[in-house]
């Protein structure tokens, strides 16, 4: 789904903060690449579980 969204709309809003930051598809296509860009040179592999600290 996210996929998709990210496909045929990259310019539409994702995600708006009460602080008024604003993430498209496309921010976040780009942060999750990255993301697992990093985890992979890291040696996690499909089907391995990840704990994410905010």
């Amino acid at each position: 789904m996210l996929l998709r969204a990210s496909r045929e709309d990259p310019s539409r809003i994702f995600l708006r903060t009460p602080a008024g930051v604003t993430w498209t598809y496309r921010d976040l296509d780009a942060v999750s690449g990255r993301m697992a860009n990093a985890l992979q040179r890291l040696g996690v592999s499909p089907g391995d579980r990840v704990a994410v600290q905010a």
